[in-house]
């Protein structure tokens, strides 16, 4: 089992707060579900993606020291938005909060 990241979590009326150009929204579900559906300007860094493949979509960290990066998944009960929040922390990358309720709570509000 996976440790939630102790990342500041967002509900669905914070998030929409936190939604502006100066804030970056990741979706982390495989690139197929993606597809499929997504948050609105969300990109795309799934599970898989490397240190080289998240620093190529984002950026160098200093570049977004002053923008939020807003982390979502499939639902409150995937793992993937822990994990890949974890990854950005370590690749160098701060201001992380998650989107706990993700796509399924988004399609349900909108």
């Amino acid at each position: 089992m996976h440790e939630r990241l102790a990342a500041p979590e967002l509900s669905y009326s914070e998030f929409v707060s936190y939604r502006s150009p100066n804030n970056v929204l990741v979706d982390c579900r495989m690139p197929e579900s993606f597809k499929r559906g997504h948050i609105r300007n969300a990109l795309n860094i799934p599970l898989h993606a490397s240190h080289v493949d998240r620093e190529a979509i984002l950026g160098e960290p200093v570049q977004l020291r002053d923008s939020s990066i807003v982390v979502y998944c499939q639902s409150e009960g995937c793992p993937y938005s822990d994990i890949v929040a974890h990854q950005l922390c370590e690749d160098g990358f701060e201001n992380i909060l998650i989107y706990r309720g993700g796509w399924r709570d988004w399609i349900e509000n909108e």
